[in-house]
Protein backbone atom coordinates (compact mmCIF):
# COMPACT_ATOMS: atom_id res chain seq x y z
CA UNK A 1 0.00 0.00 0.00
CA UNK A 2 1.22 3.41 -1.03
CA UNK A 3 1.39 6.77 0.98
CA UNK A 4 -1.43 9.43 0.63
CA UNK A 5 -2.07 13.02 1.49
CA UNK A 6 -4.65 14.37 3.87
CA UNK A 7 -5.40 17.83 4.04
CA UNK A 8 -6.10 18.59 7.82
CA UNK A 9 -6.52 22.55 9.20
CA UNK A 10 -5.05 23.48 6.02
CA UNK A 11 -1.81 21.72 6.46
CA UNK A 12 -0.95 19.01 3.90
CA UNK A 13 0.15 16.23 6.28
CA UNK A 14 2.31 12.74 4.46
CA UNK A 15 0.36 9.52 5.84
CA UNK A 16 3.17 6.70 6.03
CA UNK A 17 2.92 3.33 5.21
CA UNK A 18 4.55 0.39 6.57
CA UNK A 19 6.57 -0.51 3.20
CA UNK A 20 7.67 3.26 3.21
CA UNK A 21 9.51 2.89 6.14
CA UNK A 22 12.05 0.30 4.12
CA UNK A 23 12.36 2.48 1.12
CA UNK A 24 15.61 3.74 2.15
CA UNK A 25 14.92 6.54 -1.17
CA UNK A 26 11.66 7.66 1.20
CA UNK A 27 13.41 7.73 4.09
CA UNK A 28 16.19 10.14 2.31
CA UNK A 29 13.57 12.39 0.17
CA UNK A 30 12.28 12.87 3.64
CA UNK A 31 15.43 13.53 5.69
CA UNK A 32 16.49 16.18 2.37
CA UNK A 33 12.46 17.71 2.92
CA UNK A 34 12.26 18.15 6.65
CA UNK A 35 15.91 19.06 7.84
CA UNK A 36 17.22 22.19 9.38
CA UNK A 37 20.18 21.87 7.66
CA UNK A 38 21.51 22.18 3.64
CA UNK A 39 22.58 19.09 2.16
CA UNK A 40 24.20 18.26 -1.21
CA UNK A 41 25.71 15.93 -2.96
CA UNK A 42 28.76 17.00 -5.72
CA UNK A 43 30.44 14.35 -8.47
CA UNK A 44 34.33 14.19 -8.68
CA UNK A 45 34.27 17.15 -11.15
CA UNK A 46 32.75 19.44 -7.91
CA UNK A 47 29.02 19.64 -9.80
CA UNK A 48 26.43 19.54 -8.05
CA UNK A 49 24.35 16.36 -8.87
CA UNK A 50 21.23 17.03 -5.99
CA UNK A 51 20.85 19.75 -3.31
CA UNK A 52 18.06 19.74 -0.87
CA UNK A 53 15.57 22.62 -0.34
CA UNK A 54 17.62 24.51 2.52
CA UNK A 55 20.89 23.98 0.22
CA UNK A 56 19.20 26.07 -2.61
CA UNK A 57 18.34 28.85 0.07
CA UNK A 58 21.70 28.91 1.44
CA UNK A 59 23.47 29.14 -2.19
CA UNK A 60 20.60 31.95 -2.79
CA UNK A 61 19.30 29.54 -5.52
CA UNK A 62 14.67 29.67 -6.14
CA UNK A 63 14.91 25.93 -6.61
CA UNK A 64 16.90 22.73 -5.76
CA UNK A 65 17.04 22.06 -9.70
CA UNK A 66 18.96 25.16 -10.47
CA UNK A 67 21.89 23.99 -8.72
CA UNK A 68 22.07 20.70 -10.73
CA UNK A 69 25.21 20.66 -13.08
CA UNK A 70 26.65 23.97 -11.37
CA UNK A 71 29.64 24.07 -9.82
CA UNK A 72 31.41 26.52 -7.13
CA UNK A 73 32.57 28.56 -9.77
CA UNK A 74 28.57 29.76 -11.07
CA UNK A 75 28.03 30.65 -7.42
CA UNK A 76 30.82 31.98 -5.48
CA UNK A 77 33.47 34.14 -6.18
CA UNK A 78 36.88 33.30 -7.73
CA UNK A 79 39.45 32.83 -4.61
CA UNK A 80 36.62 30.98 -2.85
CA UNK A 81 35.27 28.36 -5.40
CA UNK A 82 39.04 28.05 -5.57
CA UNK A 83 39.04 26.79 -2.49
CA UNK A 84 36.02 24.83 -1.98
CA UNK A 85 37.50 23.07 -5.09
CA UNK A 86 40.29 22.16 -3.44
CA UNK A 87 39.31 20.97 -0.36
CA UNK A 88 36.90 18.87 -2.46
CA UNK A 89 39.88 17.37 -4.49
CA UNK A 90 41.63 16.82 -0.96
CA UNK A 91 38.56 14.59 0.47
CA UNK A 92 38.05 12.49 -2.57
CA UNK A 93 41.84 12.16 -2.95
CA UNK A 94 42.34 11.15 0.72
CA UNK A 95 39.28 9.67 1.21
CA UNK A 96 39.04 11.30 4.86
CA UNK A 97 36.39 14.02 5.69
CA UNK A 98 36.33 17.63 6.87
CA UNK A 99 33.85 18.50 9.92
CA UNK A 100 32.82 21.58 11.34
CA UNK A 101 34.74 23.83 9.16
CA UNK A 102 33.32 27.53 9.63
CA UNK A 103 33.52 28.89 6.28
CA UNK A 104 33.18 33.06 5.20
CA UNK A 105 31.27 33.09 2.06
CA UNK A 106 31.79 35.61 -0.86
CA UNK A 107 29.01 35.91 -3.26
CA UNK A 108 29.10 36.51 -7.20
CA UNK A 109 26.56 39.28 -6.10
CA UNK A 110 28.94 40.89 -3.63
CA UNK A 111 27.28 39.68 -0.52
CA UNK A 112 29.10 37.80 1.94
CA UNK A 113 27.63 34.96 4.60
CA UNK A 114 29.15 32.90 6.96
CA UNK A 115 28.63 28.40 7.02
CA UNK A 116 29.74 25.75 9.01
CA UNK A 117 29.94 22.91 6.64
CA UNK A 118 31.15 19.12 7.19
CA UNK A 119 32.12 17.50 4.28
CA UNK A 120 32.41 13.78 3.35
CA UNK A 121 33.83 11.15 0.76
CA UNK A 122 30.91 9.66 -1.04
CA UNK A 123 31.77 5.60 -2.23
CA UNK A 124 29.54 3.44 -4.31
CA UNK A 125 29.12 -0.06 -3.79
CA UNK A 126 32.99 -1.02 -4.64
CA UNK A 127 34.53 1.60 -2.36
CA UNK A 128 34.99 3.62 -5.43
CA UNK A 129 34.88 7.57 -4.49
CA UNK A 130 32.63 9.12 -7.09
CA UNK A 131 31.95 12.49 -5.04
CA UNK A 132 31.89 14.42 -2.10
CA UNK A 133 28.38 15.03 -0.10
CA UNK A 134 28.10 17.74 2.54
CA UNK A 135 25.85 19.43 5.10
CA UNK A 136 25.88 23.07 5.93
CA UNK A 137 24.20 25.55 8.06
CA UNK A 138 23.90 29.05 7.41
CA UNK A 139 25.52 30.73 11.05
CA UNK A 140 25.57 34.52 9.74
CA UNK A 141 23.61 35.22 12.72
CA UNK A 142 25.52 33.89 14.96
CA UNK A 143 28.61 35.46 13.51
CA UNK A 144 27.18 38.51 13.58
CA UNK A 145 26.48 37.94 17.15
CA UNK A 146 29.97 37.05 18.24
CA UNK A 147 31.35 40.11 16.72
CA UNK A 148 29.44 42.44 18.26
CA UNK A 149 29.85 40.83 21.67
CA UNK A 150 33.34 40.81 20.79
CA UNK A 151 32.86 44.46 19.72
CA UNK A 152 31.37 45.35 22.80
CA UNK A 153 34.09 43.19 24.99
CA UNK A 154 36.98 45.45 23.65
CA UNK A 155 34.63 48.20 24.27
CA UNK A 156 34.31 47.02 27.80
CA UNK A 157 37.91 46.36 28.09
CA UNK A 158 38.76 49.65 26.74
CA UNK A 159 36.29 51.68 29.28
CA UNK A 160 38.22 49.79 32.10
CA UNK A 161 41.49 50.90 31.17
CA UNK A 162 40.21 53.88 31.21
CA UNK A 163 39.08 54.75 34.36
CA UNK A 164 41.31 56.39 36.79
CA UNK A 165 40.65 53.96 39.69
CA UNK A 166 42.14 50.39 39.81
CA UNK A 167 39.44 47.76 38.29
CA UNK A 168 40.60 44.50 39.86
CA UNK A 169 38.09 41.43 39.16
CA UNK A 170 38.55 38.19 40.61
CA UNK A 171 36.57 35.04 40.33
CA UNK A 172 35.06 32.90 43.35
CA UNK A 173 38.76 31.48 43.85
CA UNK A 174 39.76 34.91 44.06
CA UNK A 175 41.99 34.29 40.99
CA UNK A 176 42.72 37.96 38.77
CA UNK A 177 40.64 37.55 35.99
CA UNK A 178 40.67 41.42 34.88
CA UNK A 179 43.55 43.67 35.76
CA UNK A 180 43.17 47.40 34.01
CA UNK A 181 46.00 49.85 33.16
CA UNK A 182 45.82 51.85 36.62
CA UNK A 183 46.07 48.75 38.26
CA UNK A 184 49.54 47.73 36.38
CA UNK A 185 50.35 51.41 37.01
CA UNK A 186 50.00 51.38 40.86
CA UNK A 187 51.61 47.72 41.73
CA UNK A 188 54.27 47.64 38.78
CA UNK A 189 52.71 44.73 37.38
CA UNK A 190 51.57 43.78 34.13
CA UNK A 191 47.67 42.32 32.91
CA UNK A 192 49.71 39.04 32.11
CA UNK A 193 51.59 39.13 34.73
CA UNK A 194 48.58 39.35 37.12
CA UNK A 195 45.74 37.13 35.86
CA UNK A 196 44.95 33.59 36.71
CA UNK A 197 46.68 34.32 39.88
CA UNK A 198 45.79 34.84 43.76
CA UNK A 199 45.47 38.55 44.95
CA UNK A 200 47.19 37.67 47.64
CA UNK A 201 50.02 36.11 45.91
CA UNK A 202 49.89 38.17 42.45
CA UNK A 203 53.56 40.17 43.21
CA UNK A 204 51.89 42.45 45.13
CA UNK A 205 53.69 43.11 48.78
CA UNK A 206 50.86 43.09 50.80
CA UNK A 207 51.22 44.11 54.59
CA UNK A 208 48.39 42.50 56.17
CA UNK A 209 48.48 39.35 57.22
CA UNK A 210 44.62 38.51 57.03
CA UNK A 211 44.11 39.31 53.60
CA UNK A 212 43.46 35.92 52.09
CA UNK A 213 40.83 35.00 54.97
CA UNK A 214 39.21 38.62 54.14
CA UNK A 215 38.74 38.10 50.38
CA UNK A 216 37.59 34.42 51.12
CA UNK A 217 35.35 35.65 53.55
CA UNK A 218 33.52 38.31 51.22
CA UNK A 219 31.40 35.57 49.27
CA UNK A 220 28.96 35.29 52.15
CA UNK A 221 28.39 39.12 51.98
CA UNK A 222 26.55 40.63 49.18
CA UNK A 223 26.43 44.26 50.22
CA UNK A 224 29.35 46.97 49.52
CA UNK A 225 32.28 46.72 51.67
CA UNK A 226 35.17 49.35 52.75
CA UNK A 227 38.94 48.57 53.64
CA UNK A 228 41.90 49.73 54.01
CA UNK A 229 45.37 47.61 53.10
CA UNK A 230 49.27 48.78 53.12
CA UNK A 231 51.57 47.71 50.71
CA UNK A 232 55.12 48.57 49.78
CA UNK A 233 55.90 49.53 46.18
CA UNK A 234 60.14 50.47 45.67
CA UNK A 235 60.51 50.15 49.57
CA UNK A 236 58.03 52.65 50.56
CA UNK A 237 55.05 51.90 52.34
CA UNK A 238 51.53 52.81 50.50
CA UNK A 239 48.02 53.24 51.55
CA UNK A 240 45.53 51.62 49.75
CA UNK A 241 41.78 52.26 49.94
CA UNK A 242 39.02 49.63 48.59
CA UNK A 243 35.63 49.38 47.77
CA UNK A 244 34.54 45.80 47.51
CA UNK A 245 31.40 43.75 46.18
CA UNK A 246 30.41 40.76 44.36
CA UNK A 247 28.99 41.21 40.87
CA UNK A 248 26.55 38.94 39.14
CA UNK A 249 26.16 39.48 35.04
CA UNK A 250 22.65 39.53 33.44
CA UNK A 251 20.94 35.45 33.23
CA UNK A 252 24.28 34.41 34.17
CA UNK A 253 25.33 32.07 37.78
CA UNK A 254 29.20 33.19 37.68
CA UNK A 255 29.76 35.74 40.01
CA UNK A 256 32.93 38.06 39.92
CA UNK A 257 34.01 40.14 43.11
CA UNK A 258 35.22 43.68 41.66
CA UNK A 259 37.35 45.65 43.36
CA UNK A 260 37.40 49.34 43.11
CA UNK A 261 40.82 50.89 44.32
CA UNK A 262 43.07 53.89 44.58
CA UNK A 263 46.63 55.02 46.10
CA UNK A 264 45.37 57.48 48.73
CA UNK A 265 48.86 57.92 50.65
CA UNK A 266 49.34 61.36 49.24
CA UNK A 267 45.54 62.56 49.92
CA UNK A 268 46.05 60.65 53.72
CA UNK A 269 49.00 62.80 54.21
CA UNK A 270 47.62 65.58 52.50
CA UNK A 271 44.74 65.48 55.09
CA UNK A 272 46.81 65.02 58.05
CA UNK A 273 48.52 68.41 56.84
CA UNK A 274 45.03 69.60 56.99
CA UNK A 275 43.72 68.76 59.99
CA UNK A 276 47.47 69.85 61.52
CA UNK A 277 47.17 73.34 59.69
CA UNK A 278 43.32 74.29 60.65
CA UNK A 279 44.30 72.89 64.85
CA UNK A 280 47.31 75.39 64.05
CA UNK A 281 44.61 78.06 63.05
CA UNK A 282 42.11 77.39 64.88
CA UNK A 283 44.69 77.90 67.97
CA UNK A 284 45.54 80.89 66.60
CA UNK A 285 42.24 82.54 66.08
CA UNK A 286 41.28 80.98 69.72
CA UNK A 287 44.44 82.64 71.19
CA UNK A 288 43.38 86.11 69.93
CA UNK A 289 41.13 88.90 71.69
CA UNK A 290 39.17 89.28 68.30
CA UNK A 291 35.89 87.60 67.46
CA UNK A 292 36.17 85.75 64.33
CA UNK A 293 33.97 84.47 61.80
CA UNK A 294 34.60 82.99 58.32
CA UNK A 295 31.39 82.46 56.37
CA UNK A 296 31.70 80.60 52.80
CA UNK A 297 29.89 81.35 49.58
CA UNK A 298 26.31 79.43 50.76
CA UNK A 299 26.25 81.05 54.00
CA UNK A 300 27.74 78.29 56.18
CA UNK A 301 30.16 79.11 59.03
CA UNK A 302 33.76 77.46 58.02
CA UNK A 303 35.52 79.02 61.08
CA UNK A 304 34.17 80.53 64.53
CA UNK A 305 36.65 81.16 67.17
CA UNK A 306 35.42 81.05 71.41
CA UNK A 307 35.43 84.92 71.64
CA UNK A 308 32.39 84.98 69.35
CA UNK A 309 30.39 83.32 71.57
CA UNK A 310 31.80 85.23 74.22
CA UNK A 311 31.21 88.99 72.58
CA UNK A 312 27.31 88.21 71.60
CA UNK A 313 26.30 85.83 74.23
CA UNK A 314 25.68 83.18 71.70
CA UNK A 315 24.21 80.15 73.31
CA UNK A 316 25.74 76.63 72.93
CA UNK A 317 23.08 75.61 70.21
CA UNK A 318 23.44 78.31 68.03
CA UNK A 319 27.18 78.16 68.30
CA UNK A 320 27.10 74.74 67.66
CA UNK A 321 25.02 75.13 63.94
CA UNK A 322 26.35 75.26 60.79
CA UNK A 323 24.32 77.75 59.14
CA UNK A 324 25.29 81.59 59.95
CA UNK A 325 21.29 82.68 59.54
CA UNK A 326 20.14 81.75 63.07
CA UNK A 327 23.64 83.55 64.55
CA UNK A 328 22.85 86.67 62.90
CA UNK A 329 19.08 86.53 64.47
CA UNK A 330 20.86 86.30 67.90
CA UNK A 331 22.93 89.02 67.30
CA UNK A 332 20.45 91.10 66.29
CA UNK A 333 18.56 90.72 69.33
CA UNK A 334 22.07 92.05 71.25
CA UNK A 335 22.82 95.09 68.73
CA UNK A 336 21.80 98.48 69.32
CA UNK A 337 20.59 99.40 65.90
CA UNK A 338 19.75 95.91 64.60
CA UNK A 339 18.18 97.61 60.95
CA UNK A 340 22.01 99.27 60.07
CA UNK A 341 23.71 96.25 61.35
CA UNK A 342 21.02 94.02 58.75
CA UNK A 343 21.81 96.41 55.54
CA UNK A 344 25.19 96.86 56.57
CA UNK A 345 25.55 93.06 55.86
CA UNK A 346 23.10 92.86 53.33
CA UNK A 347 25.03 95.27 51.41
CA UNK A 348 28.76 93.13 51.82
CA UNK A 349 27.02 90.00 50.36
CA UNK A 350 25.57 92.01 47.37
CA UNK A 351 28.97 94.05 47.18
CA UNK A 352 31.55 90.94 47.25
CA UNK A 353 34.56 92.48 47.05
CA UNK A 354 33.92 94.88 49.62
CA UNK A 355 35.88 95.71 52.80
CA UNK A 356 34.00 97.24 55.31
CA UNK A 357 34.92 98.52 58.80
CA UNK A 358 32.73 100.10 61.57
CA UNK A 359 31.90 100.32 64.48
CA UNK A 360 28.37 99.10 66.21
CA UNK A 361 26.83 99.24 69.95
CA UNK A 362 25.65 96.64 71.97
CA UNK A 363 22.51 96.65 74.43
CA UNK A 364 24.67 95.85 77.36
CA UNK A 365 26.59 98.96 76.26
CA UNK A 366 29.91 97.07 74.79
CA UNK A 367 31.80 98.60 71.76
CA UNK A 368 32.81 96.52 69.00
CA UNK A 369 34.62 97.68 66.23
CA UNK A 370 33.56 95.24 63.19
CA UNK A 371 36.05 94.80 59.77
CA UNK A 372 34.67 92.25 57.07
CA UNK A 373 36.76 91.41 53.97
CA UNK A 374 36.21 88.88 51.03
CA UNK A 375 38.43 85.65 51.34
CA UNK A 376 40.04 85.44 47.82
CA UNK A 377 42.34 82.58 46.22
CA UNK A 378 43.99 82.66 42.85
CA UNK A 379 42.95 84.65 40.06
CA UNK A 380 40.22 86.33 42.53
CA UNK A 381 37.67 83.49 43.20
CA UNK A 382 35.48 84.13 46.22
CA UNK A 383 35.81 81.68 48.63
CA UNK A 384 33.57 83.78 51.08
CA UNK A 385 33.75 86.40 52.99
CA UNK A 386 35.69 86.79 56.73
CA UNK A 387 34.68 89.07 59.73
CA UNK A 388 36.09 90.08 63.03
CA UNK A 389 34.51 92.18 66.12
CA UNK A 390 37.20 93.99 68.87
CA UNK A 391 36.03 94.68 72.09
CA UNK A 392 36.49 98.67 71.85
CA UNK A 393 35.00 99.30 75.02
CA UNK A 394 37.47 100.61 77.17
CA UNK A 395 39.42 102.66 74.67
CA UNK A 396 35.85 104.51 73.90
CA UNK A 397 35.55 105.22 77.94
CA UNK A 398 38.86 106.40 77.86
CA UNK A 399 38.12 109.01 75.04
CA UNK A 400 34.89 110.08 76.67
CA UNK A 401 36.72 110.39 79.69
CA UNK A 402 39.66 112.56 78.23
CA UNK A 403 36.77 114.68 75.65
CA UNK A 404 34.82 115.82 79.00
CA UNK A 405 38.64 116.45 80.44
CA UNK A 406 39.53 118.45 77.58
CA UNK A 407 35.89 120.27 77.70
CA UNK A 408 36.58 120.91 81.57
CA UNK A 409 39.87 122.59 80.90
CA UNK A 410 38.18 124.61 78.06
CA UNK A 411 35.65 125.67 80.60
CA UNK A 412 37.47 126.55 83.46
CA UNK A 413 38.29 130.33 84.37
CA UNK A 414 41.79 129.56 85.74
CA UNK A 415 44.66 129.91 82.90
CA UNK A 416 47.13 127.45 82.52
CA UNK A 417 50.45 128.65 81.85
Amino acid sequence: MGSSNVLVDQVIVTAVTDSDLSDEGYLLAALLEHTTDGISFKDKQGRFVKVNRVQAQLLQLCDPSEAIGKTAEDLFGVEDARNVLQEEMEIIQSGLPMTDNEQLQNWADGSVTWASTSKFPLFNSVGECIGTFGISRDITRSKETESRLSDAHCDAELFVDSVPSILIFLDIDGRIKRWNRAAAEAFGISRGAATGKLLVSCGINWLSQDLGSEISAMPERTELSRCRLQFTKNGEERLLGLTLRWIRAFASDNAELLIVAADITDREHADEDLLWKTAFLEAQTNSTGDGILIVDTGGNKLLQNRQIKGLFKVPQKIADRSDCESLLEHILRTVKDPERFREKIQHLYDHKNQTSRDEIELLDGTALEQYSSPVLGQFNKYYGRIWTFRDITERKRTEAALRQLSMAVEQSPVAVE
